[in-house]
């Protein structure tokens, strides 16, 4: 069964997560099934971005400087960014910037060190000019780069979603 079908813990606020911890402690629930289901949902989108890393990885076969590989690289982080947002900090975020925000204060609050969501939103604005602007010179060193970034904020977050 997919993770996400149906799973309304995928638009919990954090006032809702508050609650849970409440009726937990009351012994009213058992947090360690809601904690499950959510690391379901997190799984699911590292999967996702795995798939994505690897279609960027397929398209340097067949063409190193094809815009697509920064597409696709970006948006290995971005699904993994959401996974470690969403079990670590309790938000489901989608929109792009804000994502990259609550990504930068996860990883200042957990290695005081925010690096990778710069490099993240470097990705996104280069995926940005790739995508929106035909006249955008795409070279090997912007590819390579792109998924040498997606691997390592993958690898990151992979780490997020395992310790929660």
């Amino acid at each position: 069964m997919n993770a996400m079908n149906g799973n309304t813990l995928v638009e919990m606020t954090p006032g809702e997560w508050g609650l849970l911890v409440y009726l937990s402690k009351m012994g009213i629930l058992d947090l360690d099934d809601v904690k499950a289901a959510m690391k379901d949902v997190a799984n699911f989108r590292i999967a996702f971005a795995e798939k994505m890393l690897w279609k960027a990885k397929r398209l340097v076969a067949d063409d190193p400087t094809d815009q697509l590989i920064v597409n696709r690289s970006y948006y290995c982080m971005y699904h993994a960014a959401r996974a470690a947002v969403y079990v670590q900090m309790q938000l489901d975020v989608t929109k792009h910037q804000i994502l990259i925000a609550k990504f930068k204060k996860l990883l200042t609050r957990t290695f005081n060190d925010a690096e990778l969501s710069d490099i993240m939103d470097a990705a996104r604005m280069n995926r940005n000019e790739c995508d929106y602007n035909p006249s955008t010179v795409i070279t090997m060193e912007l590819c390579e780069r792109a998924i040498e970034d997606a691997e390592a904020i993958l690898a990151g977050c992979k780490k997020f979603v395992e310790d929660f």
